[in-house]
């Protein structure tokens, strides 16, 4: 299955959505190596897994000390 963002009609369209692309980009860019996952696996997910069978979708912060893993503990 090949992800396409028409899983999503209308988000990019909503009022707050180039705002929030514009801060992803920025943090990308002054973070570099630091903002997981890379910007090409943002919605990696969706190819593994049938829009249809999510049931949430949470984003949160990892604690520093677990850093090297913090893009392992983003799918549990």
């Amino acid at each position: 299955m090949n992800f396409s963002l028409e899983a999503l009609p209308g988000e990019f369209q909503k009022p707050y959505a180039p705002a929030l692309c514009m801060f992803i980009g920025n943090e990308y860019f002054a973070l570099k190596d630091s903002v997981y996952p890379p910007p090409y696996l943002i919605f990696d997910a969706f190819n593994t897994t049938a829009f249809h069978s999510v049931k949430a979708v949470i984003l949160g912060q990892v604690c520093g000390f677990l850093f090297e893993f913090q893009f392992s503990l983003s799918f549990f």
